[in-house]
């Protein structure tokens, strides 16, 4: 049996059908409140943080890696970085019920930042198509094409599609009435047309407007939705969210194993077959985009693991400058809820690099322009380990480092309603144990016996 699926899928079609269910799900899911009042930290970090990341990590590719990669090449690699993703940080935060405060912000970051990262990198990418222009030739074309084209093209105009996809859809809702079904239909053909329109038909960018879509419809649609239907709807949501990475990624390991073979030591095994998980799969590839001339393997090499370790340290180092030259203007509270050294630790810890990280560097595997195979190879590789490493070393150590800083402990105000909630169930239910006053156990049990915990004030300052 033979792995054809992964070489007849347009990698394109592929971003169609789960770029705008990664970028909805976790817009759609925002607290009103606290996007209203985080909206100016999250614009900083998500825009001028992206510009401080991305600049960072192109000058590591430049003067650190040993590729003599072009000025473009280095600054298309740092834009495909730049995108963070905190999935597994956030769950840890919900999970331990740590401050909703900061897993807005942390969320919110990384939503707009994945469509900021996209457009930076688009732009980028014009020039890694075009890198032998002379000097006078890239700053015309940069003037031309960047500043006064795409920027405005991609960003203002994709935000404008997903405000106006945002307002119709809110319309539509405000006259259904109860209707699980419904509802829900609409806001997933809605995130589709959104997508479809500003990619396809307007040359915008499709993961911004859908973006933009959730985000306004968490403060404007909200209420158009009553609460039986949203904890549906964001179930709905949150399923399809993690159905979504978790087949892009498997998508990504099965190109990886089918473009990066492993050479054959023995020349009795030097047969044009490779074997995986038992399975033939043929040496090239027969979808046209996957027939590269050269294997990628002719460029990787140990030392490139070595690199790897490096570029993950860089990335540590860039997100904690980043955050730190901003840190003087988002710890006054002026453009949110003031921040302190303990979130900003958070903040440079959650970042992750996820789904939209690797969906930029499957662009450039699949640019036709792009003619460097050594740079296609270098991208996908170190792309998918940053996402590994991320995940891996940052995504499980979260609760660790939220103990450490003292983060899950309660405040005396959360102690206070805690107790008085308590005080309420304990006569009814004498046989319930002191661990209660556990946090998490309490929050548990307390979510059992009162189903409209979430919806209720106690819910929210007991999770802070």
């Amino acid at each position: 049996m033979r792995l054809m699926l992964s070489q007849t899928i347009d990698p394109h079609l592929l971003l169609l059908i789960f770029l705008p269910i990664i970028g909805f799900s976790a817009a759609i899911g925002q607290e009103p409140h606290l996007l209203r009042k985080n909206w100016g930290q999250i614009l900083i970090l998500a825009w001028p943080g992206v510009v401080v990341t991305f600049l960072l990590i192109a000058l590591c590719a430049k003067f650190f890696f040993p590729y003599g990669w072009s000025w473009p090449q280095a600054l298309l690699f740092g834009a495909m970085l730049s995108a963070t993703d905190p999935v597994a940080v956030v769950a840890v935060l919900h999970e331990v019920g740590a401050d909703e405060k900061l897993a807005s912000v942390i969320d919110g970051e990384s939503l707009v930042n994945d469509g900021s990262a996209l457009v930076i990198f688009l732009v980028l990418q014009q020039f890694v198509e075009g890198y032998s222009l002379s000097a006078g030739q890239m700053v015309a074309l940069f003037v031309q094409l960047a500043i006064v084209v795409l920027f405005v093209q991609l960003a203002v105009l994709g935000a404008a599609i997903g405000v106006g996809f945002a307002l119709l859809t809110s319309f539509w809702l405000a006259h259904i009435f109860n209707d699980a079904t419904l509802e829900i239909v609409l806001t997933l053909g809605a995130a589709y047309a959104c997508y479809f329109v500003s990619e396809e038909l307007c040359g915008a960018s499709g993961l911004l407007a859908v973006v933009v879509m959730g985000f306004s419809m968490s403060v404007i649609g909200g209420r158009h939705i009553t609460s039986r239907i949203k904890v549906e709807m964001h179930a709905f949501w949150e399923a399809l969210e993690w159905l979504a990475n978790t087949i892009l990624f498997v998508w990504v390991g099965i190109t990886l194993g089918l473009i990066l073979p492993p050479k054959p030591s023995h020349p009795s095994l030097a047969m044009e077959v490779g074997i995986t998980l038992g399975l033939i799969l043929p040496p090239k590839p027969s979808h046209p985009s996957l027939a590269m001339e050269v294997e990628f393997t002719d460029f990787l090499t140990a030392a490139d693991v070595g690199y790897a370790v490096v570029l993950y340290l860089w990335l540590m180092v860039a997100r904690t400058v980043t955050i730190g030259v901003f840190y003087p203007l988002l710890c006054t509270g002026h453009v949110g809820y003031a921040m302190n050294w303990r979130t900003a630790t958070v903040m440079v810890w959650a970042g992750l690099r996820g789904a939209v990280g690797v969906a930029m560097s499957l662009f450039i595997l699949f640019d036709p322009l792009i003619k460097s195979d050594e740079y296609k190879a270098h991208c996908v590789f170190h792309m998918a380990l940053m996402a590994f490493a991320t995940v891996l070393i940052n995504g499980s150590t979260a609760k660790y480092v939220l103990k450490w800083l003292g983060l899950l402990r309660m405040t005396p105000q959360q102690v206070q309603v805690l107790q008085h909630v308590l005080q309420v169930l304990l006569p009814e239910h004498p046989a319930l144990p002191q661990k209660l006053m556990s946090r998490y156990v309490a929050i548990q049990v307390l979510e059992e016996q009162l189903g409209f915990l979430e919806s209720t004030e106690a819910a929210g300052l007991i999770r802070g």
